[in-house]
């Protein structure tokens, strides 16, 4: 991944695919820059993000060290039958584009939708310890604090591994298929 000697490079990554997820970027920029990140924002948008949009990231990437990159928005082929929790995911492969910024030794890719509450320089100095062409990922929290009817049942703390509790429950009963991956981690063919 990076060609520099004796220095790593490292970026946090979020992927905007629409309007909608501009506040949540901006957020995260914000967050990223007051708890004094040493690294850079890339925000992956896809060419359908709104003109509008895309100039207020440009207006705000000065102030909180974001870098604007465009890439792919990955889509099932048209026709296809996916079961998907909500429509909105249907792009959800689009989240694989991180993995092109093959400039940067170390990538973070929190959601557009999240705020950093401390410092997130310590996991970008991690000493690796995975080969360069390998990522890993964490799983989704499941807490569903929102209370979004569109996501399934199951998706509430006592299931998610993010929280401190047991579920002795989930251990007899069949969860949703978005819950099987605790974590993961694969080879990228370069």
């Amino acid at each position: 991944m990076g060609s520099h000697i004796n220095t790593r490079q490292n970026a946090s990554a979020t992927l905007i695919t629409c309007s909608s997820y501009l506040p949540g970027v901006v957020i995260l920029a914000y967050s990223l820059k007051r708890h004094g990140s040493r690294y850079p924002l890339v925000v992956l948008f896809t060419p359908n993000l709104a003109k509008d949009a895309l100039m207020t990231l440009e207006l705000e990437a000065p102030k909180c060290n974001i870098i604007l990159s465009q890439c792919d928005h990955l889509l099932p082929p048209h026709g296809t039958n996916h079961q998907l929790i909500i429509e909105i995911f249907r792009g959800t492969g689009t989240k694989v584009c991180p993995a092109q910024l093959f400039e940067d030794d170390a990538v973070c890719f929190p959601d557009a939708n999240m705020v950093v509450f401390g410092d997130m320089n310590s996991l970008l100095k991690m000493k690796p310890h995975l080969s360069p062409d390998w990522l890993a990922a964490s799983h989704i929290c499941v807490c569903k604090l929102d209370s979004d009817p569109r996501t399934p049942q199951d998706w509430r703390p006592e299931n998610c591994a993010y929280a401190p509790v047991g579920h002795p429950k989930a251990l007899t009963s069949q969860l949703s298929n978005y819950m099987k991956i605790v974590y993961f981690s694969f080879k990228i063919k370069i």
